[in-house]
This record gives C-alpha cells, sequence and structure tokens, in this order.
C-alpha cells in the first residue's frame, strides 16, 4: 500500500527560523543550544526555504503518481538540507524519508531500504523523540518490511531489528514509554473481525496500530500505521478493546505507547 501523504522534510522551517532569531543567541550563551539553534546566513535560509518548496512539490507529485518526476526533487532536497543542517540533524532524515518513499512507490526497494535505515539512525540522536514525526522512521521501516516481504521474512527481520536495537537503546520518555510490540503484554487481546469484503477480494495481510495504553492499561488512542485500508477499521475497533496490565516506572503507573499487530489471513 503506497502512503498517500509524505512528510515535509522543512515543514518546520518557519518555527526553527523564528526559534534561532529570537533565542538563538541566549541559548549559545547559556551554552546549552539545540542543533535547530544554529545560526545561519541569509543564503542558507533562502537554501532551506527551497528546500521546502521542493518538498511540497514532491508530495503533490506523489499523490498524482508522477513519481519519476518527484525522485530529482526529493533528492536535491535531502541535499540541500544535509549541506547547511549538516548530516545528522531531524530535518534531514524527514528528507531521507521523503526519498525513500519515493523509492519505494518505484519499487526500487533496495535503495528505499538504505535510506530507511539511515533516517532511523538520525531520529535516534534526537534528544527528544517526541518531537519527531508520527508514524517515526522505524515505524515507516518495519511497515515497508511487511509490505516487500513475506510475513514470515518481516517478522524475522524485525525480531532482529529489534534485538540489535535493544542491546543499543533504553527506552525513551515522550508521551509515554515506549513499550514496542505489544501483543504478548495484553491481558486480553480481542482479535478484529474479518470483513465480508476482504473476504470477497481474497485479501490479507499486517495491519500494525500504533496505541497508547494509559496509566491502568486503556487504550485510548490508536492509529493505523500501516496495512490494507479495508482492514483498518475492525483493527482499530479491536485495539480499543484490548486492555494491558498498568505498567510501573519508579513504582508509578506511567502511559505506554507501542504497536499492536494485527496478522488477517485468508
Amino acid at each position: 500500500m503506497k502512503l498517500l501523504v509524505i512528510i515535509v522534510a522543512s515543514v518546520v522551517l518557519s518555527v526553527t527560523a523564528l526559534a534561532q532569531s529570537k533565542e538563538g543567541e541566549a541559548q549559545e550563551r547559556a551554552g546549552n543550544a539545540p542543533t535547530v539553534a544554529r545560526k545561519l546566513t541569509t543564503q542558507q535560509y533562502a537554501e532551506l526555504a527551497e528546500a521546502h518548496k521542493m518538498s511540497l512539490e514532491v508530495v503533490r507529485l506523489f499523490n498524482q503518481g508522477k513519481y519519476d518526476e518527484a525522485l530529482p526533487l526529493a533528492t536535491t532536497a535531502v541535499e540541500i538540507t544535509e549541506r547547511v543542517l549538516g548530516a545528522d540533524h531531524q530535518l534531514v532524515g524527514a528528507a531521507l524519508r521523503n526519498l525513500a518513499e519515493v523509492y519505494v512507490a518505484k519499487r526500487k526497494y533496495q535503495m528505499a531500504e538504505s535510506l530507511f535505515l539511515r533516517a532511523i539512525s538520525i531520529d535516534d540522536k534526537s534528544p527528544d523523540p517526541s518531537s519527531l514525526p508520527s508514524p517515526s522512521s522505524l515505524d515507516r521501516y518495519i511497515c515497508f518490511l511487511y509490505q516487500t516481504r513475506t510475513v514470515d521474512e518481516a517478522q524475522k527481520a524485525e525480531r532482529k531489528l529489534g534485538q540489535d536495537r535493544l542491546s543499543k537503546f533504553v527506552p525513551k520518555l515522550g508521551s509515554g514509554l515506549s513499550g514496542g510490540v505489544l501483543n504478548g503484554r495484553a491481558i486480553s487481546l480481542p482479535q478484529p473481525a474479518y470483513p465480508e469484503e476482504a473476504s470477497r477480494m481474497r485479501a490479507y495481510g499486517v495491519v500494525r496500530i500504533h496505541v497508547l495504553i494509559d496509566e491502568t492499561g486503556k487504550v485510548v488512542e490508536a492509529k493505523v500505521l500501516c496495512g490494507d485500508p479495508i482492514f483498518a477499521k475492525p483493527s482499530l475497533e479491536a485495539a480499543y478493546r484490548a486492555r494491558f496490565s498498568p505498567t510501573k516506572l519508579s513504582g508509578m503507573p506511567v502511559k505506554v505507547n507501542g504497536v499492536i499487530v494485527y496478522n488477517f489471513t485468508r
């Protein structure tokens, strides 16, 4: 399933520029200037504005199925953003994801995978995970795995990725503690109904639902990360009915965000 909307790499450009003009110098004097507060020249601002325009055009062309026309613009947007802001800037990660989505649409999966992985490495360096786009680069990459491989192959690759990351990172706090795939931690995990329309179409596949679980173990937010749209409604309905044991951090109940995976088989 192709995405209808992809991330605009420089969507926060105007906010960033405003923060730089008003707060950048004070933060630098305090010795705590974030990456986005670096001083830029007028020419660099103009270049980022141009990259932003290119990203908007990439979205328009992508939505029209004009992937060949979108590709050079998405490539140039990455090059400009990286040149101005540096290789590890969050906006570079967003631009890389745009480019990856175009390559996915063109079925250039090897190129897309390398771009997704690079975007993930940039996200991992973010000091504020809550500021990252949603879905994250990691979420999109895992969806990409299920989109381009068999379920067994995608699950194997996802498990390996999880093991590799577990050895490098501890959970980060954003809108809640990150819990990864939550299926095995549910007290109650109702399965979604298989739609009659899907049965007639012989549709099948994996749906990944991002959920936010409150301090009592109840799902309070749910949204589809990826999967055939025909399975979206029953998957969301099932996700809201799921229940989990409360998660505690230092003895206190906390919110948890993670993923519920549903596998629709024929």
